[in-house]
């Protein structure tokens, strides 16, 4: 997505992490956003672009989702 919109990109990012969450609990399953981050990729001019309050959280119906610099996947950095 292009730095401009982001907002609408957010937004479709919740609507999506919200479409999990009630799959999950369907199968009364609970998505942790304790042990969940969201991670933006691109390139270092491109970051730069972005306001830290526009990249440090997303706001979801139930929980709060924060912006990592790494994540973790089965154990890799």
């Amino acid at each position: 997505m292009l730095v401009s919109d982001i907002d609408a990109g957010k937004r479709a990012m919740i609507v999506c992490v919200t479409d999990i969450e009630l799959w999950c609990q369907s199968y009364e399953l609970k998505l942790n956003a304790d042990k969940s981050d969201v991670i933006w990729l691109g390139s270092r001019p491109q970051l730069a672009k972005l306001s830290e309050a526009e990249k440090n959280l997303i706001n979801l119906p139930s929980s709060t989702l924060w912006a990592s610099e790494t994540a973790r996947n089965l154990g890799v950095v």
